[in-house]
């Protein structure tokens, strides 16, 4: 599915209102590939709680490029957050 249209929709529900929107929203940006995505992944790490992790194992699945950016995010975010972009870089191979 590359719709321009559709992507753009799941990128919104990202901050959808709903927590089960958000949680199918984030698995999806990362099993479709959508980097419009990318910055708002990032900040949902950062942010920590529930969907840090969700947000890194969609991060690690967009490319070199989200890649790059979550070992460059390592260093900077709170040790307990830091598991969850381990995990992630670990699967994604």
């Amino acid at each position: 599915v590359r719709d321009a249209e559709a992507s753009a929709e799941i990128v919104v529900r990202l901050d959808d209102p709903d927590p089960a929107v958000r949680l199918a929203a984030l698995t999806a940006v990362g099993r479709l590939k959508i980097e419009k995505a990318l910055p708002t992944l990032i900040e949902r790490i950062t942010a920590g709680g529930e969907e840090a992790r969700l947000a890194a194992e969609s991060a690690a699945e967009l490319g070199t490029k989200a890649v790059k950016m979550l070992q460059d995010l390592m260093p900077r975010i709170a040790p307990g957050l830091r598991r969850y972009i381990a995990a992630a870089l670990s699967s994604s191979g």
